[in-house]
């Protein structure tokens, strides 16, 4: 926020303030990034009561992934603006472009890994675990052995 203020000073004295797509463009990115942590609350909100992803959390996934590639697509305009060479524009496009292909794979093999593990027949639950299921942050802590182990005599 300090580097938008700041930016936004600088500009008026220039007076270039929004009169190039760089600085509209990031105007309006700093500005949605606003609503991404009250969408972030509200998924985390949604998943302490269901323990799972609600309309809210594709919305908090899909709405911080535009934003993203929003924010690549002004560095590039960015550098148009400054006037740098063009070997520097055209590096700068390779990484962003390779950047998307190793996300956009990374992630279509997380979806396709998840449905894979959701699909198997036969998968163990944690009720027929020997493992216990995993704890959450905000769950009490679980008894020691020893502790558990006084209970069942105390039981006896």
């Amino acid at each position: 926020m300090t580097r938008l203020l700041l930016s936004l000073r600088l500009q008026l004295t220039v007076a270039q303030l929004f009169r190039e797509r760089h600085t509209i463009l990031g105007t309006v990115v700093v500005v949605l990034m606003a609503i991404q942590p009250v969408l972030g609350i509200l998924h985390h909100r949604h998943y302490v009561k269901t323990q799972g992803r609600g309309l809210i959390s594709y919305v908090h996934i899909w709405w911080g992934r535009v934003l993203m590639a929003l924010g690549v697509i002004n560095g590039g305009l960015g550098l148009v603006l400054s006037g740098e060479r063009d070997s520097l524009r055209i590096a700068y496009g390779v990484v962003a472009a390779i950047t998307f292909l190793v996300y956009s794979l990374f992630k279509g093999y997380q979806g396709f890994a998840g449905r894979a593990r959701k699909n198997k027949v036969g998968e163990v639950s944690h009720k027929d675990s020997i493992m216990p299921p995993p704890r959450r942050p905000y769950q009490a802590p679980r008894m020691t052995y020893l502790e558990s182990k006084r209970r069942r005599e105390a039981d006896v």
